[in-house]
């Protein structure tokens, strides 16, 4: 398993499909991302473990676990990890394209370099995130449980309304086929996405990633 090395920490690919792709961020204490946007795609934060303050250029907000932010495609961010230990997030993208990079400031004299190439491997004692794993049974990682399954398989029972539903692929439609009011790359909170499917149904190629407080 390969990693991508950054001045804040490490990144790493967890989940790659049609529609979306999932990094898992870890950054080192007091560091920060760039502050940078993607033009073509939408991103979701959702913080797995430590704290993490998410900047855009008119606020910003501070999250804990299982809290998440989306951030729509020209929209300027940045991420600190404010924990002493650290922090980790996943990163959602819609679409694919690591490429989509536009670096405003940058505190690591990054602003006009493209994405970084390095590759290096895990140690075989280190652990990471594999969400492909998580279309055959739960994943447990930070306290959390992790699934990927198709809309009709969800059990809500007894669920906490602040679990979080990522589309990966389709979404929830229109009754015309055509209008899609939830897609690949949202990031949903349990509340939400039962007001939104009392009104919207779930299109064939429906899959989604689950998580809950395990």
């Amino acid at each position: 398993m390969e990693f991508v090395p950054k001045p804040w920490g490490r990144e790493y690919l967890c989940w790659k499909g049609n529609a979306t792709s999932i990094w898992a961020l870890e950054l080192n204490h007091n560091k920060s991302t760039s502050f940078h946007c993607h033009c073509n795609k939408n991103t979701g934060l959702i913080v797995l473990d430590g704290e993490v303050s998410v900047e855009l250029l008119n606020g910003k907000f501070n999250l804990s676990q299982l809290q998440k932010i989306n951030i729509f495609q020209r929209r300027f961010h940045k991420s600190t990890a404010v924990s002493e230990n650290g922090a980790i997030i996943l990163e959602i993208e819609s679409p694919v394209n690591k490429e989509d990079l536009v670096r405003w400031t940058d505190m690591h004299g990054r602003t006009s370099s493209a994405y970084e190439s390095e590759r290096k491997q895990f140690e075989n004692s280190e652990t990471f995130i594999d969400l492909q794993k998580c279309l055959k049974k739960p994943q447990k990682h930070f306290g959390l449980e992790f699934l990927i399954t198709n809309s009709s398989n969800f059990d809500f029972v007894d669920d906490k309304e602040n679990n979080l539903i990522v589309p990966l692929e389709g979404g929830l439609i229109h009754e015309d086929e055509e209008s899609m009011v939830v897609g690949p790359g949202d990031v949903l909170t349990l509340k939400i996405y039962k007001m939104l499917a009392e009104k919207f149904s779930p299109s064939k190629d429906f899959i989604s990633l689950y998580i809950r407080k395990a």
